[in-house]
């Protein structure tokens, strides 16, 4: 069974009369009732064990074992939602005696099938693919001929990348193999996954392209469950906080909080500010010279290598006018910080006994107070040394 997002649901299995089976599907629409059954495979031909994939848009995929009369051969069909299934396909060899296929579709459509297929003497994992609406291409081996392999299962990630898994023979102590495949991409080869006396493997993927497979695995007196990792994506950039607009001259923050699901951080974040500046970290500010659009990007890798950017636009206004703030009768300390808050700064600062003021306080100022600058303007002091000895 297949269910699209949706909610409606598609079933597959195999009918036999006793001396032919063929394999059928029903569809229930959200909320509705089963549809009769429809033949799938040809009706005469033999069929069992069918397997249906279903992509977004409810368009869906099935495959199943057929017969040419001799051997065992995988077929498959396809029904766009609200239509009819195609006639069969054949996707493996005839005269290969190919069995046990499983497909998966990713929610574009595009559709990966697994099965096993004899070439004489032992079975070696098999895969075709069928891009959205398309046709299916020629089997490609997974495995490495020669050396048995069974039971292969396949998943696909809302890209189209796709990681098969499967048991291959090691003179009874089998182990567990994977193979993936990026979209547009070759297989890669085998890797093992599991130590010996493995067996039923499956796998997932999750939407960012990282992969668990299980399987079980005896020691000898007990089996147990293991699992392994693919770490195929970059970290996530989390809380990434990124301005739209600010001034130029003005101090702009930046922040963003990393995690990877499997792999530690590489050193990092790193900052590209758009104006040639660079930072690293978490938390970083950047003073942008003058106004304009820039393009502020974050880069984060993981220990593996795996890579992940996020870049976003960021407009810079004129810087602001610095406006005369009045500190005298301030003390030194917070007439700088009265300067700073309205954008501008302080410049000399000189001292003078003073009746008036006590000791440390502003006694005069120029420009006076109000006084509308360029940012950045200096604001001169004159600072009470207290009264004259």
């Amino acid at each position: 069974m297949a269910v699209d997002p949706a909610g409606n649901a598609i079933a597959v299995w195999y009918l036999t009369n006793g001396t032919t089976s063929t394999v059928q599907a029903a569809v229930r629409p959200t909320g509705g009732p089963w549809g009769s059954p429809q033949d799938v495979s040809a009706p005469g031909d033999g069929a069992g064990l069918p397997q249906v994939g279903v992509d977004a848009a409810g368009d869906a995929v099935a495959v199943w074992d057929g017969s040419d009369g001799s051997n065992d051969i995988v077929q498959a069909s396809a029904r766009p939602a609200g239509g009819a299934w195609s006639p069969p396909q054949d996707l493996s060899a005839l005269g290969q005696n190919a069995m046990a296929p499983q497909v998966a579709l990713d929610p574009a459509g595009n559709a990966d099938a697994v099965w096993e297929r004899s070439n004489g003497s032992a079975y070696v994992i098999q895969a075709a693919r069928r891009p959205a609406a398309g046709a299916w291409g020629l089997p490609q081996n997974l495995s490495v001929p020669g050396e048995p392999a069974l039971d292969p299962e396949v998943a696909l990630d809302p890209a189209g990348n796709a990681v098969a898994v499967w048991r291959h023979g090691n003179g009874g102590n089998d182990v567990i193999q994977a193979s993936a495949r990026p979209l547009g991409g070759n297989w890669e080869d085998p890797k093992d996954l599991s130590s010996s006396i493995a067996l039923a493997p499956d796998v997932a993927l999750d939407p960012s392209g990282n992969a668990v497979a299980v399987w079980a695995r005896t020691n000898g007196t007990d089996q147990v469950m293991q699992a392994a990792a693919l770490d195929a994506a970059g970290p996530v950039l989390a809380g990434l906080s990124i301005p739209p607009d600010g001034a130029a001259r003005t101090r702009v923050v930046f922040a963003v909080s990393p995690f990877d699901v499997w792999s530690a951080l590489a050193p990092g974040p790193t900052w590209s500010f758009g104006d040639g500046g660079h930072a690293n970290g978490i938390f970083v500010s950047h003073v942008y010279a003058r106004r304009g659009d820039y393009t502020v990007s974050v880069t984060q890798a993981d220990a593996v290598g795996n890579e992940s950017s996020s870049s976003r636009s960021l407009s810079i206004r004129a810087a602001p006018a610095c406006v005369v703030p009045r500190v005298v009768g301030k003390r030194l300390a917070a007439a700088r910080r009265a300067i700073a808050a309205r954008h501008c700064r302080t410049g000399k600062v000189t001292g003078a006994y003073s009746n008036r003021y006590g000791k440390g306080r502003v006694l005069t100022q120029k420009p006076r107070a109000g006084r509308r600058l360029g940012n950045g303007a200096r604001v001169r002091l004159v600072v009470s040394r207290g009264k004259r000895p």
